[in-house]
């Protein structure tokens, strides 16, 4: 028997439950449970399912709101024996319906939102009002006894699903990763010596629920007994900052752009944060500056930053990195580290050689029991991630990595976002590690626009001192000290924050529309998107 096989995600908090009634478990800005309340609330619901005939294996789709709402009802369908399914409230219908057509769901729960559409539904899919899961809350509360109502007596299995989450496909077409109860504790039990929570941590979800990331700002944390705080939806900096002040938040994750504008609010003010103690970023490139800053934001004691990497498909992180001391250069970027301890990684070289070497560089590839077993209904999709090597099942990232002499895997980029450009072979990242060595610039990304039959390589950037033209007008020759002349950007494009999707990562194919935009209206190399247009023929 393995560390993890008594973890599931229907017993996620159970044992705090009976231990811990009365502590706070759940919040948002309009209500709260304790262990005990949310206990009851997740056994009503799973009850309330169980009697319209949902059960074991079967689907639920959800709109999943920031929200103590969509936590009960996430855990009352799995508390079930079902799958739940969560989707952006946002989500454009054409998206939704080729989900319900996947996955065959049995309930879809209505949402909160009134501007909210639900799709038509297929035979057999019941829509679950809201009133029911409403009314699983009130009872809670006013009963007040975790031991009242159990569990729905359903045997869960550890290759039974937990939930399907869908991730952007290459051929434009989402993709459904069905992770198991097993997949999911294996991380539980991985995660639990990185980020070192306990019953008097408070943590902050600033991630959708709808993206594998929340495991660690949402759910996790309940297993080791802290409190969550579900942040509304907009990563707006100030209203982020007064909730890690006024809750004493201890621990919270945000990918490197959140970071980022964090950072620049933080900044400018006099605000130090008292009790926090971990930071997890990740999904993208962190600029050391940011996590140097982070370091010393609690006088009281040194903050610990969690670079954490690792793909949908291996249920989350897969590979971390703890920062606890600023590094002696700002050049480069951190690691992201070694494996936790279930997941078992190598590089694959050009030449196919499955290697860890110090200096190698590949392709990387992951393998343990947090890794899935194939796409829902993609058998093309899935010949082309999964591979067996001594019978053990291997997921390909699509990531290049090369590791360090101290045998910690570092990203370099995607191998899909490689780029020809004028004959010469190039990455992004590369450029924009560059240009985030650059005096002035606090963020950047790199893109490819396209100006008639022409591919120009694009930096968009964010100053120190917004509309600040002589460092813009510096860059090119700044880079050019550093990089090969194909791989200086034509194009500098000044932004005051670089736009985020929805699962608050840099929105670089609206970067590309931006700049292309501009590009049809005015000649030049340097432009401002904030406000009136400049160039540098202006």
């Amino acid at each position: 028997m393995n560390s993890y096989s008594d973890i599931n995600f229907a017993n996620l908090f159970a044992h705090q439950a009976r231990l811990r009634p009365a502590a706070l478990a759940i919040e948002d800005d309009e209500s709260s449970l304790t262990y005990g309340e949310l206990e009851l609330a997740t056994n009503r619901l799973a009850a309330a399912l169980a009697k319209m005939g949902f059960g074991k294996g079967q689907r639920a789709i959800l709109f999943a709101g920031k929200n103590v709402a969509s936590i009960v009802i996430i855990f009352g369908i799995v508390k079930a024996g079902g799958v739940y399914v969560p989707v952006d409230r946002e989500i454009p219908g054409g998206r939704l319906q080729l989900i319900v057509g996947e996955t065959g769901p049995t309930l879809f729960f209505e949402p909160y939102s009134v501007n909210t559409t639900v799709p038509e539904l297929p035979p057999g899919c019941t829509l679950v009002s809201r009133d029911i899961v409403s009314e699983s809350i009130r009872e809670s509360k006013a009963a007040g006894n975790a031991q009242e109502y159990s569990m729905p007596d359903v045997a869960i299995d550890p290759d039974d699903l937990c939930y399907i989450m869908y991730t952007s496909g290459s051929t434009g077409r989402p993709k459904g990763v069905p992770i198991s109860h097993g997949n999911f504790g294996a991380f539980i039990d991985s995660i639990e010596s990185v980020f070192l929570m306990n019953e008097h941590s408070r943590t902050m979800n600033t991630l959708p629920l709808y993206f594998d990331g929340c495991l660690c700002d949402a759910f996790y944390p309940l297993y080791r007994g802290a409190s969550v705080y579900y942040t509304p939806a907009l990563p707006m900096p100030g209203l982020l900052v007064n909730i890690l002040v006024q809750k004493n938040i201890t621990h919270f994750t945000a990918p490197a752009s959140v970071l980022t504008l964090l950072h620049q609010y933080l900044e400018k003010k006099d605000i130090t944060l008292n009790h926090l103690e971990m930071i997890m970023t990740g999904a993208e490139v962190c600029d050391k500056k940011v996590v140097h800053f982070f370091l010393g934001i609690n006088p009281g004691g040194r903050v610990r930053v969690i670079n954490g990497y690792g793909p949908t498909e291996a249920t989350c992180d897969a590979v971390t990195y703890t920062i606890s001391q600023p590094s002696d250069s700002l050049s480069g970027y951190f690691p992201i580290g070694k494996p936790l301890k279930h997941v078992k990684a190598f590089l694959r070289t050009e030449t196919g050689e499955l290697t860890n070497a110090v200096g190698s560089k590949g392709e990387l590839l992951i393998s343990g029991p947090q890794l899935f077993k194939g796409y829902l209904q993609r058998p093309e999709e899935d010949a082309k991630a999964l591979e067996v090597i001594d019978g053990a099942l291997y997921y390909h990232t699509g990531d290049l990595c090369s590791i360090s002499a101290e045998g910690d895997y570092c990203f370099l980029g995607r191998v899909d976002e490689e780029v020809k450009l004028n004959g010469y072979r190039l990455h992004p990242n590369e450029v924009r590690q560059a240009l985030l060595r650059q005096p002035g610039v606090k963020s950047s990304e790199i893109i490819i626009a396209s100006a008639g039959n022409e591919k120009l390589l694009s930096a968009a950037v964010v100053l120190s001192r917004e509309g600040d033209w002589e460092t813009l007008k510096a860059l090119p020759r700044q880079l050019g000290s550093l990089l090969p002349s194909y791989m200086v950007p034509r194009i500098f494009a000044e932004y005051r924050d670089l736009p985020l999707n929805p699962t608050l990562k840099v929105d670089r194919k609206k970067l590309q529309l931006e700049i292309e935009a501009k590009l049809t209206k005015a000649n030049g190399s340097f432009f401002s998107m904030i406000g009136e247009e400049i160039s540098a023929d202006k």
